[in-house]
């Protein structure tokens, strides 16, 4: 009876309620406003346009970054697509994975019949890079790196700035692919500082793919909304990359679900100010539960 479960990835109240946003439950209602003249035909494979718009944003920021997608069911839907287009970029590559990692992470690669090199992710406490960068100079053939950007899961221990541009100069020396998993963007910092590892990889030339999700940051757990993105160079490798994405998905299960997608571009483009607000709080409460549970805990 005394016992917390601290491994459900949902944002609650005190009494053990999720927490929805009230910017979201805005959208919803907007939403909700334009089901009767809404039609329920097929969509498109890649999904919402302006879902996909409204995510690439948030990604992106105030930099000219050019992002092919497509929408996925959920974060995990987004890594199963991200490992499969990473199969096609680089036939018979091994994923290099810190561990310990998020419990579906070894569970998708096998699934994408991907091999997988397990490295060390803590070392004396902290974020270690040091198992990563020596993967890259033993494995003989192609590698991807699966790695996440902000709120590391389970350990939440994140990387510094100093090791991710080491880590990434290594990559980019390799051409070993970066696969992000963003799945709690906002949560650790700003949704522009915790977008900033793809923003660098894509900086120093490193293949980049990334997996994004709407259930923490618009709390849509249920809803099941994410991303699955490539950083690209150009409009041609774009509509190449996205082509190659409406097979994958087809091939997994045809296109995502819509109405969540429309909640989150409804949030974006109308409620973008208080969502923010909502996630500074949020951010500021998940500091206070640190400390209090690091202070309960026995050494």
């Amino acid at each position: 009876p005394k016992a917390i479960n601290g491994t459900i990835g949902m944002f609650m109240d005190e009494q053990g309620n999720v927490l929805t946003f009230e910017s979201v439950r805005k959208a919803m209602h907007d939403v909700e406003q334009a089901l009767p003249g809404m039609s329920f035909g097929y969509g498109s494979l890649l999904g919402v346009p302006e879902f996909r718009e409204s995510v690439h944003q948030l990604i992106r920021g105030t930099s000219d970054l050019q992002i092919a997608s497509v929408a996925t069911t959920g974060g995990t839907g987004a890594v199963a697509l991200c490992l499969r287009l990473a199969s096609v970029i680089s036939h018979g590559v091994t994923a290099i994975l810190p561990a310990p990692a998020y419990v579906n992470h070894p569970r998708l690669c096998a699934a994408a019949g991907i091999p997988i090199h397990d490295v060390q992710h803590i070392k004396d406490g902290r974020a270690s890079i040091n198992g990563i960068l020596g993967a890259l100079k033993t494995i003989s053939g192609p590698a991807c790196v699966i790695l996440q950007s902000g709120c590391h899961n389970p350990t939440g221990l994140d990387y510094t700035p100093e090791q991710w541009t080491e880590l990434l100069t290594a990559m980019k020396e390799k051409n070993a692919i970066a696969l992000i998993d963003i799945a709690y963007q906002g949560f650790a910092g700003s949704f522009e500082e915790d977008a900033a590892p793809i923003l660098r990889a894509a900086e120093m030339g490193v293949t980049t793919i990334f997996a994004w999700s709407a259930s923490k940051n618009h709390s849509l757990y249920s809803e099941r909304v994410g991303l699955a993105g490539a950083v690209v160079p150009n409009a041609s490798t774009k509509e190449e990359v996205e082509a190659h994405f409406s097979i994958l998905t087809r091939w997994i299960h045809s296109a995502s679900a819509r109405m969540g997608q429309l909640i989150v571009a409804r949030t974006q483009s109308h409620h973008q100010t208080q969502l923010l607000q909502e996630m500074d709080a949020a951010r500021a409460i998940l500091k206070q539960k640190r400390a209090v549970l690091s202070q309960a805990l026995p050494e």
